[in-house]
């Protein structure tokens, strides 16, 4: 397992560029500040084969207890499980590349949506990276993508 408990800080004039990944388990509890001098925002990746989006009190794969603000990986390498309220708040400081093999899954969330402030980055859901159509988006038809200010949505297939 990998685990990150610290800070990354990649700051620049436009802002800084991390991807946190492992070939295992990953665990991140750690702070992000990807901030550019200018006021824009730097971009962190994350690049599993599948990624899956659970409410904070779902139960997770990886561990019998969960902390908002963790991303864990399931029991597979290369999966990786993240709360909906650690995505919202990543995105607050960081646009957010979440770019996966295969699956991108939205488990159903108590409140019914991720919720993209006006402050936040962007956040762009890749699935079926690799392109051999063994892959998706999908999300709880009962919840909601809730963005404010303005969204770009732009579906391939």
């Amino acid at each position: 397992m990998t685990r990150f408990s610290g800070q990354i800080q990649a700051r620049g004039i436009n802002g800084g560029f991390a991807e946190i990944s492992s070939r295992g388990s990953l665990e991140v509890e750690g702070q992000v500040d990807l901030s550019g001098s200018n006021g824009t925002m730097g971009t962190l990746l994350l690049d599993p084969e599948n990624i899956t989006i659970v409410d904070v009190g779902e139960s997770l794969p990886s561990q019998d207890s969960f902390f908002d603000n963790s991303i864990l990986a399931g029991e597979e390498p290369r999966e990786v499980t993240l709360s909906e309220s650690t995505l919202e708040n990543l995105a607050e400081s960081a646009d957010v590349i979440l770019e996966a093999q295969d699956n991108i899954q939205i488990n159903d969330l108590t409140d019914n949506e991720l919720n993209l402030r006006v402050t936040s980055g962007t956040v762009s859901f890749r699935a079926d990276v690799d392109g051999d159509g063994q892959g998706a988006f999908t999300m709880d038809p009962g919840d909601t993508l809730r963005t404010q200010g303005g969204s770009d949505y732009d579906y391939g297939g």
